[in-house]
């Protein structure tokens, strides 16, 4: 992976921003402080491109901005670590 980013460590997991593929591309993933298991890309499949979070102390919520070649930026508030949008805050 290609880390750009480390945003938020709590006492299980570290989240962090990568573009494993693409450099034009950024998302969202964890992986536990244990040293078990895989690492659990976040950002849901649909995403593509690049998105951009501020995690919040203890990792449960953060902001959420998408954009892509093709969709302006839209910026929502996501649970964490399930990605459920909570509200749209601006599009």
């Amino acid at each position: 992976y290609d880390v750009a980013r480390t945003y938020a460590v709590n006492d299980k997991v570290v989240y962090f921003s990568a573009s494993p593929r693409n450099t034009t591309e950024r998302y969202l993933y964890s992986v536990s402080l244990s040293g078990k298991g895989d690492t659990l890309r976040i950002t849901p499949g649909p995403l593509a491109g690049i998105n951009n979070y501020n995690v919040s102390t203890g990792g449960k919520y953060a902001l959420h901005t998408h954009s892509s070649i093709t969709d302006v930026p839209v910026t929502s508030l996501v649970a964490l670590p399930s990605h459920r949008v909570i509200g749209v805050l601006a599009d």
